[in-house]
């Protein structure tokens, strides 16, 4: 994974995904903070948790920026709305590669 923005951990302590959609409405949060935030996260304990098979950095990046961009249209879908997510490597994402695991 290339190495993203730098970013200050303690400036982002969310309690959970509400608490991060209050202060995101508030103007002192971003999903693109998030995703910085996460990617840092992974960064620094996927080697010892060995949990990602692959990152799409920039599509994160990029879908946080959408969802920023609805926020400031006040356009929100939802609650889960510029949240991160991770997925098995068994469920088909669309440009992305499927492997359930195997290299096969």
């Amino acid at each position: 994974m290339e190495r993203v923005a730098e970013y200050d951990a303690a400036s982002m302590p969310y309690e959970g995904i509400a608490d991060f959609q209050a202060r995101r409405v508030r103007g002192e949060a971003s999903a693109q903070g998030l995703v910085v935030s996460s990617l840092h996260e992974i960064e620094a304990q996927d080697p010892r948790l060995n949990a990602f098979v692959r990152i799409d950095a920039d599509g994160a990046l990029a879908a946080a920026g959408r969802s920023d961009e609805r926020q400031r249209r006040a356009a929100i879908r939802g609650p889960l709305d510029g949240i991160p997510l991770a997925l098995k490597d068994n469920i088909d994402v669309a440009g992305l590669p499927t492997a359930a695991g195997i290299r096969a």
